[in-house]
């Protein structure tokens, strides 16, 4: 019940009304899969320069069947052969 529960999570407190961050932080700190998300989310990451210069990656899981029969289940990560780059903070501002 997985939904349900992160429903939950994002609630605001009904009697102030305001969204709490540890009743989110709590419901991730329970899940293994949202490991990578949450170091993306908190990571010093900056804002990409371009598409060129940005690695990406595919949310969805992929079945894949060679000649042979075999599965193989895969994802899809872009790493950019020319380097990460990101905006300064003045450029940033603009």
């Amino acid at each position: 019940m997985k939904f349900p529960d992160l429903i939950h999570a994002f609630k605001p407190n009904p009697k102030s009304n305001i969204q709490e961050s540890w009743r989110v932080l709590d419901y991730f700190s329970h899940l293994l899969e949202s490991l990578s998300t949450l170091t993306w989310l908190f990571d010093d990451v900056g804002i990409p320069q371009d598409y060129r210069h940005m690695e990406g990656f595919g949310v969805h899981t992929f079945t894949l069947i060679n000649k042979a029969g075999r599965v193989r289940y895969v994802k899809f990560h872009w790493k950019p052969t020319c380097g990460v780059k990101c905006l300064l903070d003045d450029e940033a501002k603009m």
